[in-house]
C-alpha cells in the first residue's frame, strides 16, 4: 500500500519575511568581509608564503590571488562567500521594481541593465571557482568579462 500525504496548510503566508534592504546589504556585503577575513588569515599564518615573490620585493600584504585562491580555508570561504553572493535574485527584484517606474518605451535599458548585471554575475561565479592555477581559459576570459 503507497503512502498518503495531507496536505499542511491551503495559507500562502510566507515562512520568513526578510526585508529587501537588510537582504541587499548581507548579500553584498559578503565578498568584502569573506575577502578581509582572508587577507588576515594570511597574514597570520600563511605570511612568508603569501607575501614571497620571485623577485624579493617585501611585501607587506599578499596578492589578491594569494589570499582567496592559494590556500585553505580560505579559498572555501571566498568560493562560499561567492555563490552565496550570486545575485540573480536580486537582479530580478532591480528588474521589478524598474518595470514599475520606468516608462515603457524605456523598458529595453532596464532589460539590458539587468542582463548586464547577470553577465557579470556569471563572470564572478566563474573567475572565483576556477583558479587560473586550474583552468587559464576559463579564469582569464571570466576576468575579462567581469
Amino acid at each position: 500500500m503507497l503512502p498518503t500525504y495531507e496536505k499542511l496548510g491551503s495559507s500562502t503566508q510566507p515562512i520568513v519575511r526578510i526585508p529587501f534592504g537588510k537582504f541587499a546589504i548581507y548579500v553584498v556585503s559578503l565578498p568584502l568581509f569573506s575577502f578581509l577575513f582572508c587577507v588576515i588569515w594570511c597574514l597570520i599564518f600563511y605570511f612568508e608564503r603569501s607575501t614571497a615573490t620571485h623577485c624579493s620585493v617585501a611585501n607587506y600584504l599578499p596578492s589578491i590571488s594569494a589570499a582567496i585562491g592559494n590556500y585553505q580555508p580560505q579559498r572555501f570561504i571566498w568560493q562560499l562567500a561567492i555563490c552565496i553572493h550570486f545575485r540573480l535574485i536580486v537582479a530580478k527584484v532591480y528588474l521589478d521594481f524598474f518595470i514599475e517606474v520606468i516608462r515603457k518605451d524605456q523598458m529595453h535599458l532596464a532589460k539590458f541593465a539587468t542582463f548586464l548585471n547577470t553577465i557579470e554575475n556569471f563572470a564572478l561565479l566563474f573567475l572565483s571557482l576556477w583558479t587560473s592555477s586550474e583552468s587559464y581559459e576559463i579564469h582569464k576570459i571570466s576576468f575579462s568579462i567581469f
